[in-house]
């Protein structure tokens, strides 16, 4: 019997031939240091030239295997490595993502240095294709999948969290027995969800800024409609799984417990707040500051959208006490600040 790798790399893919080539490069030219690994490139049933483009790395005895996920969808393509695979450390990369050359040894360097830590997951850097617009500054990198906390690594736990995008991200396979798998039911967001499912369970994870990987930056994905619309799916699909009312819980805030109509009065809050700041940038013309507001206002009003939905198939219920407190609490209280930009 043929010995597991320690690290199982998976690359889901889906019509992206073209991109490929150099994110399998960047894995089969890493400086391993001695760490024995595989790579599995899960095809999502691409109609282009995606298994030709793997094929030629197999039939040239490169450490690469091909399979082929049934059911589109990135997390049924990330399951379906798992699954066929055995590594005890499972990394996951895109398809338009290059590795750095020390990539795979650091991955295993800090789990075997970090004995308690589940997951990791570091930087996420932008190749232009072209230069950015003006307003595209680093406040704006979350729709790009791109992703960079500093210099200095730091612990994700129930009171830090911070989303680890799947880019860029290594989980050991006791984690997935704990907890399950990506959840196949969301559109984005897959790898924010499992990582608070993670953290619920007690687990916790680690920022890693020595681990970094470099990311293609489509060209249509430096229009301010594409950022619209990310955020405004984004929020929809975190409702799906109440993810900003995760973090607020945990974290022990008044809020979360403070509701109308069942919502937490901290989303609307959040909602009234990003509409203040959107009008007072637009008012100073400050367009990159606006356009932040403008898209975190999305962000929160389909979030909230969604469980307006919910409440109407449910009925309309709210007590007089509820309204009281509520209305209490938006008069004694100033609107809770978003994010710094």
């Amino acid at each position: 019997m043929v010995d597991a790798p320690a690290i199982s790399v998976i690359i889901p893919t889906y019509n992206r031939a073209h991109l490929l080539t150099p994110s399998i490069e960047s894995i089969l030219n890493q400086n391993n240091i001695g760490v024995s690994y595989e790579l599995v490139v899960v095809d999502n049933n691409s109609e282009d030239d995606t298994r030709r483009v793997v094929e030629m790395f197999t039939k040239a005895g490169e450490n690469v295997r091909y399979l082929i996920a049934d059911k589109r969808g990135t997390s049924n393509a990330r399951n379906c490595g798992i699954i066929n695979t055995s590594a005890e450390i499972l990394a996951f990369l895109d398809d338009d993502v290059r590795a750095q050359p020390d990539w795979l040894a650091t991955i295993k360097r800090t789990f075997d240095e970090n004995s308690d830590v589940a997951f990791i997951g570091g930087k996420v850097l932008p190749s232009w294709n072209q230069p950015p617009p003006s307003w595209l500054t680093h406040e704006h990198w979350s729709p790009l999948a791109l992703v960079d906390y500093g210099d200095e690594g730091f612990v994700i736990d129930w009171r830090r969290q911070v989303c680890l995008v799947s880019a860029n991200l290594a989980v050991r396979r006791t984690s997935f027995a704990k907890c399950g798998l990506f959840s196949s039911d969301l559109y984005r967001c897959e790898d924010h969800e499992f990582e608070v499912r993670l953290l619920k369970s007690g687990s916790r994870g680690l920022y890693v800024p020595g681990l970094v990987v470099t990311a293609d930056v489509q060209n249509e994905r430096l229009l301010k409609s594409y950022h619209r619309s990310w955020y405004s799916e984004h929020g929809r699909t975190l409702a799906q799984f109440r993810g900003y009312e995760e973090t607020e819980t945990v974290v022990g805030s008044q809020q979360a417990t403070l509701r109308l109509f069942g919502i937490p009065s901290f989303l609307y809050g959040e909602l009234l707040s990003n509409l203040a700041h959107w009008f007072r940038a637009s008012i100073r013309r400050e367009d990159s500051k606006a356009f932040y507001f403008e898209c975190h206002a999305r962000d929160r009003f389909n979030y909230l959208r969604v469980l307006f939905r919910e409440r109407e198939r449910a009925g309309w219920r709210a007590t007089i006490s509820e309204v009281f407190l509520f209305s209490k609490h938006l008069a004694l209280r100033k609107l809770k600040k978003p994010a710094k930009y």
